[in-house]
């Protein structure tokens, strides 16, 4: 991971209880370390000058209190354009978020957002389109 750019602040801190398992207080920084360790792989993995990596990433909406996080999705995919498969777009260009950046030195993937099930099928091809352009 490019360290000066991690996804969530973290704070380390004390206090797993290793016989019961709590760690209750420490839940936003789990949740922050899980994200961070997600976004690092993806970078790890397109790093290698060896073997170019994409990474393609479908975020599905429909579920209410808890929608996909499209600038942790944008990094995934070192995607940096705004919506292009919604009308109104669902999310901005990664260059207007606080936190999301891409890397023009990796392979820039590709970040669909689905609003629901019924248009899954529609993403699917969109990158599929984009996996047999980069065959080629």
């Amino acid at each position: 991971m490019d360290p000066s750019n991690a996804y969530e602040p973290l704070t380390l801190t004390s206090g797993y209880n290793v016989l019961t398992g709590n760690a209750s207080t420490d839940w936003p920084n789990t949740h922050a370390a899980a994200l961070n360790a997600t976004d690092n792989a993806a970078y790890d993995v397109r790093n290698n000058a060896t073997l170019p990596t994409y990474v393609f990433a479908i975020g599905l909406g429909g579920n209410d209190g808890n929608p996909p996080d499209s600038v942790l999705l944008q990094r995934l995919a070192n995607d940096s354009s705004a919506d292009q498969f919604n009308n109104p777009p669902a999310y901005p260009a990664c260059s207007t978020e606080t936190s999301c950046v891409t890397y023009a030195s990796q392979p820039q993937g590709q970040f669909i957002y689905s609003p629901s099930a019924a248009q899954l099928g529609q993403a699917f091809l969109a990158i599929s389109s984009q996996i047999l352009r980069l065959s080629h």
